[in-house]
C-alpha cells in the first residue's frame, strides 16, 4: 500500500473506545500523519437510545455517517471502513452499497460474535468491494486495529 493511494481518505470505525486509550490515540495519530486524514467513529452519529428489538446503534450510525458524507460530497474518494464490533454495521454498509451509494476504497470487516457474523462476512467476501476479512466468528476491535496498524506501517515505509 502506498500512502499516496489513500492520502486524504477518511477512516471510519465502529468501535467507540475512549481517547484515553493509548493504543487508539496512537492509531488515530498515525492515520492522521500517514494518510493526512480524519478518523470518525460511526457511534458518534448514532442516537444514545433506540428500540434494540428493531436495530442497533451501530447500524444507525453507519447509515447516518455514510449518507452524511455522501450529502456533503465527502465520498469523492471512498473511505476506508473498519468494522471491529457490530455485524449490523457491516450489513448496513453492504445494504447501502447494494442500493447504489458510493463504495468504500477498503472494508476491514472483522465483527465478532455468533449471531449474523459469519453471514455478513460471507456477504462481504461475495461483494465487489475491496476487503480484508477474518472468516468465521472470530474478530473484534483489537484485530481490526492491528490490521489498520499493519497497513499504516506499510504505507509509512
Amino acid at each position: 500500500m502506498n500512502s499516496n493511494d489513500c492520502s486524504g481518505r477518511n477512516v471510519s470505525i465502529n468501535v467507540n473506545l475512549s481517547l484515553k486509550d493509548e493504543t487508539l490515540r496512537i492509531l488515530i495519530e498515525m492515520a492522521k500523519r500517514t494518510l493526512n486524514t480524519d478518523v470518525q467513529c460511526i457511534l458518534d452519529m448514532a442516537p444514545t437510545s433506540i428500540d434494540s428489538s428493531l436495530t442497533t446503534r451501530s447500524a444507525i450510525g453507519m447509515e447516518q455517517i455514510w449518507l452524511d458524507m455522501e450529502r456533503k460530497e465527502e465520498l469523492l474518494v471512498g473511505p476506508v471502513v473498519v468494522i471491529g464490533s457490530a455485524p449490523t454495521a457491516l450489513m448496513t454498509l453492504l445494504d447501502l452499497i447494494q442500493n447504489g451509494t458510493k463504495r468504500p476504497s477498503l472494508i476491514i470487516g472483522m465483527p465478532v460474535g455468533f449471531i449474523g457474523v459469519s453471514e455478513c462476512k460471507t456477504r462481504l467476501i461475495n461483494s465487489d468491494s475491496s476487503y480484508i476479512v477474518l472468516e468465521g466468528s472470530n474478530g473484534g476491535a483489537s484485530l481490526a486495529a492491528a490490521t489498520v496498524n499493519a497497513l499504516l506501517r506499510a504505507a509509512e515505509n
